[in-house]
């Protein structure tokens, strides 16, 4: 029993870090200038983001365009339930659309220092350069 319970500690941090890696996801927000209907044919971006013009902004999750219309599910960051609604745009009324973008720097970075921290969790569980009793 006791051998389990030195392995799963170590198992835990490993975990815990790895699910804050992709809960802080790591990506950009890149300002494009492409019309909007362009963007999501081509592009197919999961979230975007835009600002209209009377200075509002939205998050929108699974975007697409109908006839001249731009059409997702509206993120919204204050509320704390999972529903979302649908929200409808005149394409014509967006002036500005960003995309998220995966930032291939930080996430190799990222991934390097999670391996570096396992490798030290597991030596350090492991009993390092002195286990017990050979000192």
């Amino acid at each position: 029993m006791r051998a389990l319970r030195s392995h799963s500690l170590p198992s835990r941090v490993v975990a815990a870090l790895a699910l804050l890696a992709f809960l802080s996801a790591c990506g950009k927000w890149s300002t494009t200038r492409d019309p909007v209907e362009q963007v999501i044919r081509e592009k197919g971006p999961g979230v975007i983001r835009v600002r209209l013009a009377d200075g509002s902004g939205y998050e929108l999750r699974m975007p697409k365009i109908e006839g001249d219309t731009l059409k997702g599910l509206l993120v919204e960051h204050k509320r704390q339930t999972s529903f979302s609604r649908t929200v409808a745009i005149p394409s014509g009324d967006v002036r500005q659309l960003q995309v998220l973008k995966l930032d291939v720097l930080a996430t190799t970075f990222l991934i390097a220092g999670l391996g570096v921290t396992a490798l030290v969790v597991g030596f350090a569980a492991s009993g390092g350069l002195f286990p017990e009793g050979q000192l």
